[in-house]
């Protein structure tokens, strides 16, 4: 199961722009962009973009909106927990 996803600071990313970009072209996996501990941006490399891009299925405003509605009810139900990484959800 994939980790927490990887962040970087602004000012990293201004210090090492080319570590950063190495990073998301090893990993595969996006890398959130934080400015004061918000996510800004995500940054993900060519290979990563294009394969998103390619299947639709995961640009499906619907599909996500309907996912995003699902999500708040159990939230307001109480049936939310904070992870430490995405195997607590096996947990």
């Amino acid at each position: 199961m994939n980790q927490l996803p990887y962040t970087v600071s602004v000012r990293e990313l201004q210090r090492g722009y080319r570590g950063v970009v190495k990073l998301a072209q090893r990993s595969h996996e996006a890398v959130v962009l934080l400015n004061k501990s918000k996510p800004e941006a995500v940054l993900l490399s060519a290979e990563t973009y294009n394969d998103l891009a390619a299947n639709d299925y995961l640009f499906d405003e619907a599909e996500t909106l309907r996912l995003v509605n699902q999500a708040r009810r159990s939230h307001r139900a109480g049936k939310t927990k904070k992870l430490k990484s995405w195997g607590d959800l096996d947990r």
